[in-house]
């Protein structure tokens, strides 16, 4: 029986694994961007303070959907998780969020890096989604990727702190080859999605408008983390079940910034941040990633084989 996928086209799903990543993507509707916008700004005018700017930073830009209801609700949106397990399969937790604001004509930026670089996962099914609250073009700062770099597996990273990051260590890879640049340009209510080991990276927004997006790192349940931190990660079961329990799970926000909700995600954040800082972790070696591909192939080819057949059976879409 052919496979068939819930959101995806197969010529955009065989994209995404010969190129990384892929845009635009529908992912809100107008009204959802507007509301969702809103409760954002409502958020920064009642601490009297832009996002990026807030005392907690930079932790609260961090894991956001264990403090605010609307942002979990993007990373449960059922259009988003369609397109999600239509690239890693039923079984999703979300391993990590982000809100990234850039004021207009501000310099922040973030290098050029891999996901899996720091997040140590393994097999490296890790997938990213970035969906935009505001337009964000190349003049606004929009990511950046270069073209078909995750065959190419984990890169050397250097740690190097410099004004105007975004990103916590600076990480940064600094020997490139000379492959096309993709803008991932959006409006607002798309997305853009991308593998682990994507090389990407972003622009100061040169711009007069704020550029707002939302970071989700999705992960299949199968998954486990491999790097020496001292902690077990946490990360909430989104759709299908875990057999696995390679996780502690995070729970749903109540309230927007509850006390409850600022409990859980320092608990959360902070076994995050242990790991991913962890000094042995920083550079995870790629002969690590490469005896676990050894033991379960894990090749592009090889993973959409295996979405493939965990969708075949399904009755078709009648969207």
């Amino acid at each position: 029986m052919t496979a068939v996928l819930k959101a995806l086209t197969r010529e955009q799903f065989n994209r995404y694994h010969e190129d990384g990543g892929l845009a635009p993507l529908q992912a809100l509707s107008q009204e959802e961007v507007v509301r969702y916008r809103g409760c954002l700004e409502q958020f920064e005018r009642n601490a009297g303070t832009p996002m990026m700017k807030h005392p907690a930073r930079p932790t609260i830009w961090a894991k956001p959907h264990l403090l605010f209801t609307w942002v979990d609700q993007i990373v449960r949106s059922p259009a988003i998780l369609d397109v999600v397990e239509d690239i890693i399969g039923p079984n999703i937790r979300v391993f990590h969020t982000n809100i990234f604001v850039k004021e207009p004509h501000s310099p922040e930026f973030i290098s050029w890096h891999q996901d899996g670089a720091y997040n140590a996962i393994s097999p490296p099914e890790v997938f990213t989604t970035w969906v935009a609250l505001s337009d964000a073009t190349p003049e606004m700062g929009c990511m950046r990727m270069l073209k078909g770099s995750h065959k190419r597996g984990l890169r050397i990273h250097a740690d190097i702190k410099t004004a105007h990051n975004l990103l916590s260590r600076g990480q940064r890879i600094d020997a490139l080859e000379d492959v096309d640049i993709v803008d991932l340009a959006l409006r607002a209510g798309e997305m853009s999605i991308h593998h682990s080991f994507a090389v990407h990276s972003s622009e100061p927004n040169r711009s007069s408008q704020r550029r707002i997006g939302v970071m989700t790192t999705y992960v299949p349940t199968h998954c486990r983390y491999i790097g020496t931190g001292p902690a077990r990660f946490r990360a909430a079961l989104v759709r299908g079940h875990d057999e696995h329990h390679h996780f502690d799970d995070d729970p749903q926000p109540a309230v927007d910034f509850g006390i409850a909700e600022q409990m859980a995600h320092h608990q959360s954040c902070e076994r995050y941040i242990a790991n991913v800082t962890s000094s042995q972790n920083k550079q995870l070696a790629t002969a690590c990633l490469m005896q676990e591909a050894a033991m379960r192939p894990c090749t592009m080819a090889a993973r959409a084989d295996r979405v493939s057949a965990s969708l075949a059976g399904r009755t078709a879409n009648t969207r």
